[in-house]
């Protein structure tokens, strides 16, 4: 059993995650300054915590990062998605209103 307190000892990035990791404000302080001001305790990043007692901080860190650049990758490709579909239900919309046949789909050329 580790006697490592998550409330007030110093946490670097060498500091083990052990069986009594706690998310403290001290461990939000660490992954502000090392992830930046936008890190937030999640479901995933809890996740992967307790599946890996034992690992590091800087090792958390980097998974943390990892995972906040998949996060807005996805986010993109959403968004990319949702603005196909309303444009091509704007085309449609468009040509309902004016009288002007849609532009032929992928599927008919």
């Amino acid at each position: 059993m580790s006697d490592f307190d998550w409330h007030s000892d110093a946490i670097s990035p060498t500091s083990r995650i052990d069986e009594n990791y706690k998310n403290t404000q001290n461990v939000r302080r660490f992954f502000k300054e090392h992830c930046g001001e936008h890190f937030k305790f999640n479901r995933p990043f809890m996740r992967w915590r307790k599946d890996n007692v034992g690992v590091t901080m800087g090792a958390m860190d980097q998974a943390t990062r990892a995972h906040a650049d998949e996060s807005l990758v996805s986010r993109q490709l959403t968004f990319a998605r949702s603005m196909t579909e309303f444009m091509t239900n704007c085309f449609a919309l468009l040509a309902e209103i004016t009288s002007f046949p849609v532009l032929p789909s992928r599927a008919t050329k």
